[in-house]
């Protein structure tokens, strides 16, 4: 369940991570050209913030492991 879990939180993540990065070249790259600058991107910091994502989903799902342990049990499934 908890990889069920990890998929179900990574993959969406990581489909809008990498459809982010590529509004945000592709739109720098437009507005750079518009004004006639030169387009540079910054891969380590593209980088670093796609991390920083990934990290956060990491702990996010894993610090709601426990309730998901917890609602799976026969008592949590159980209707008062």
């Amino acid at each position: 369940m908890a990889l069920s879990l990890l998929w179900q939180n990574l993959l969406p993540m990581g489909i809008g991570v990498v459809l982010a990065d590529l509004a945000g070249v592709g739109a720098g790259a437009v507005v750079a050209h518009r004004f006639d600058a030169p387009t540079a991107v910054d891969w380590a910091f593209v980088g670093a913030v796609d991390g920083a994502g990934v990290v956060v989903v990491l702990v996010a799902t894993a610090l709601s492991l426990p309730v998901l342990r917890a609602s799976a049990h026969v008592r949590g499934l159980r209707d008062r």
